[in-house]
Parts: structure tokens; sequence; C-alpha cells
């Protein structure tokens, strides 16, 4: 993605005749393989650096690859293989072959250029996260993802998601949908108010300046929009989303480590084995409890000074023996 993975050779920009030609001639010998789908390309773009398609079959795709195309250059970064298709004898283009886990959502997030780094923001802002994935919250530092579906999706932040599958006549249509979003707010693309990262994007990524230069032209009829105050935090999400039996995995398995952290530790073990028999030592202690108890019960169910007495116990029995 990006049109810059492949170095050895002189990977071009095309327009959008040749780039529609050369994606109909690829299609047409991965699909006999399996579903690949191409991603969805923003309204008015007439140069192409690379042709991206989406794949969620678990094929050995290298060889895949070697075998249909027989590219001069191939290279693999993560889940994305890049290779290189033949314009004439100097020149080349590039083709990403992006292998994700749902391709449906894969195809919204990444589809129409920035779109997904926009909503991304505008949804960071609120404490939520949008990805390929779907969108999730950070709860604990563990992921408990909302909605996976664009459908539900767009509904769930005021999309028109049959408007985002008909397609924008131009990017003014485009931003202007995004506008929609019931998040949505001007101050987040303050420029001054970016981090290093967004402001790389803002430079490097034009689609994305774009849509900033756009809200800020049109700045004074945004402020016209009320919007309901969307002050959420992530444990609202996890109700208004139904997702409390995630969270309370998470507690349960907070709780259980802050439980051995506090009542069954190597601390208590250093005064009977040297350090590097401390976890052995703990593994026959605990095998010793379970015997006739539910481990974790018993630790909450009984004192940090029983416990190290017991621990006492079996350690002088076993150094008895």
């Amino acid at each position: 993605m990006g049109g810059k993975a492949l170095k050895n050779i002189n990977c071009i920009r095309t327009n959008k005749l040749l780039y529609e030609e050369i994606k109909s001639i690829v299609l047409s010998k991965l699909l006999k393989i399996c579903n690949f789908i191409p991603i969805l390309e923003i309204p008015e773009k007439d140069s192409f650096g690379d042709l991206d398609l989406l794949y969620d079959s678990d094929i050995n795709i290298k060889n895949i690859v070697n075998d249909l195309f027989s590219p001069k250059e191939i290279s693999s970064n993560g889940n994305v293989l890049s290779f290189s298709y033949k314009i004439n004898e100097i020149d080349y283009f590039q083709i990403d072959l992006i292998k994700v886990d749902n391709i449906e959502m894969a195809k919204f997030y990444f589809g129409y250029g920035e779109v997904g780094l926009i909503l991304g923001r505008i949804l960071k802002k609120n404490n939520l996260t949008f990805g390929h994935e779907g969108i999730w919250v950070n709860y604990e530092n563990e992921k408990i993802i909302l909605y996976e579906n664009p459908i539900e999706i767009c509904k769930f932040i005021g999309l028109n998601y049959t408007e985002w599958l008909s397609g924008f006549k131009n990017k003014k249509e485009l931003f202007n949908w995004i506008i929609e979003c019931k998040y949505f707010n001007i101050d987040y693309f303050d420029i001054e108010k970016f981090n290093s990262d967004y402001k790389k994007y803002y430079e490097k990524r034009p689609n994305f300046k774009e849509f900033i230069n756009y809200i800020f032209s049109i700045k004074e009829k945004l402020i016209l929009i009320e919007k309901p105050s969307m002050n959420y935090k992530v444990v609202d999400f996890i109700k208004i989303c139904c997702k409390s039996n995630e969270k309370e995995k998470i507690d349960n398995k907070l709780s259980i480590i802050k439980l051995y952290q506090e009542k069954f530790n190597g601390s208590q073990f250093l005064p009977y084995t040297i350090p590097q028999n401390i976890n052995q030592s703990k593994n026959e202690f605990k095998e010793y409890i379970s015997k006739s108890n539910n481990f974790n019960e018993w630790l909450q169910n009984n004192s940090i000074e029983f416990i190290n007495n017991k621990i006492k116990d079996f350690m002088n029995q076993i150094s008895n023996h």
C-alpha cells in the first residue's frame, strides 16, 4: 500500500485507463484461485501508484503469485505481499495483496482513500478506536470489539451505509458524508493541535489535507449544525453496545492477577528455597492445594497469614523428605 514497497525496479504511477486495464487482467487470474476485492478508490482520482487487493483465504500467496505472474520482484511485509506487474521492458506497476480476517470490514475501512484515517481520528477523540477489524474500545489494556460489521458501524456512528455502497461522484460528496458522523467535530482537525504523526499525514496525504481544507472553508456553516453531546467514557460504550460480558471476563482475569500478586508470589517461597526453584515450588504447592480445593477460591477465601503458614508447612514437609 502506497506504491513504494518494491525498491529494485522502476515502478511507475499510471493513469486511470491503464490502471483499470491492469486491475482487470490481475483480477481475472487471481479470481480463479479465491475471492479478491479491490479497495475502492477516492472519487476523481486520476493517478495511481499501486493496486490494492484484499483477500481472506489461507493460501500460499507467494507461490500463487510466482506461478501466475512470474514477477521480477516480490516483497512481503506482515500481511501485505507486493509484487511487480510488467508494463513494458522498462516500467512496472506495484500490486499489493492484503490478507485480512474480515474482508467486508477491511473493504469499508480502507475504502475511499483516507476515510479510515479521518473517521479514526474522529472516533479516537471519543474514546473509540476504528480499524480494519471494526470499532473497539481499550479497557484495562484489553480490546473489546463493539462492532465488526460496516452496516452496524454506520448505524452506530450516524452514517448512511447505502450511500457508501452507491459511491460518490466527487470528493465534496464524500467529505460531506463524513461530516454527517454524529461524533464529528471540526476542532479535532485543528492543525495546531496535531501530534507529529498527524502533521506528517497532513503533509504527505493529499486527500487528508484536502478534507481539512474543505471543512475549514465551510467552518461557519458547520458551527451552526447542532449535534448532541457525546461525552461518553469507555465503560459507557461497553454498556451501550451490550458488551458487559466481555468487560466482566476482563475484570475477573484482573482480579485473579491481583489476587496472585497479593497472596501467591515468589517472595512467599524465598525463605525456603533458592530463587531458581521458586516457580517449581509454586507449581508443586498449587497442585497440592488443588487436590482438594479450587485453588483460586482457596486463595480468595483465606488470609495471607493462613496461606503463608500453609506454604511454610508444605516447604518444610518437602525438605524433610
